[in-house]
């Protein structure tokens, strides 16, 4: 029941995508230099709804399992990492779109069959151990791997295209560390470093 309460969210990803990819695909192919621009405000836009409904299914969680019944209320914490698999998937959908758009589908398959990958071994270690919460930790595993790796693979291309027009790694280190310096200011320093 969690994992169909969650698809909720999908419901609202899914309207997004619907109008967001037509307008990124038109402004590939006919303004370029409003691509960037349209781009960011979009990826904001789907985090920012997509966080709105996940928080507010979390909020309201004990209330929407309990209208099926007294006995769901058990999977408040699977409904919980299934509503954050799905706030991980939403933050990587733009950046899959630009994968589709720039054909470079052969990348994007490989990234999403290592995330299905992740998500099956996962499934195989946790369901055993957690229930329905390791199903649904394994989906949040899988949805973080898919984010992580569909951002590091353009953050390669970003790194390699100021090689190719620079031909200096010091400009790409410089250009590194400005990256990852913005990622602590705004919070995020924690996902790049290991625990003490």
């Amino acid at each position: 029941m969690a994992s169909r309460i969650s698809s909720i969210v999908v419901f609202f990803l899914q309207a997004m995508e619907a109008t967001i990819y037509p307008r990124l695909l038109n402004m590939f192919k006919h303004a370029q230099s409003t691509l960037r621009a349209f781009f960011w405000q979009s990826t904001a836009l789907v985090i920012l709804v997509v966080l709105s409904v996940t928080g507010m299914m979390y909020l309201l969680s004990d209330w929407i399992l309990i209208a099926f019944g007294p006995e769901y209320t058990v999977a408040r914490h699977a409904l919980g990492l299934l509503l954050l698999a799905q706030l991980l998937r939403a933050a990587s959908i733009t950046f899959s779109f630009m994968f589709i758009i720039r054909e470079k589908v052969k990348y994007l398959n490989m990234i999403l069959v290592t995330a299905f990958v992740v998500n099956v071994v996962c499934n195989l270690i946790f369901i055993q151990l957690y229930g329905i919460e390791g199903a649904a930790l394994a989906t949040l595993i899988a949805n973080g791997t898919l984010l992580v790796l569909v951002l590091t693979f353009l953050g390669g291309l970003l790194f390699a295209l100021t090689y190719n027009k620079t031909q200096s790694t010091l400009l790409v280190t410089i250009e590194h560390a400005i990256y990852g310096c913005w990622l602590f200011t705004v919070g995020m320093g924690s996902m790049l470093g290991f625990p003490a």
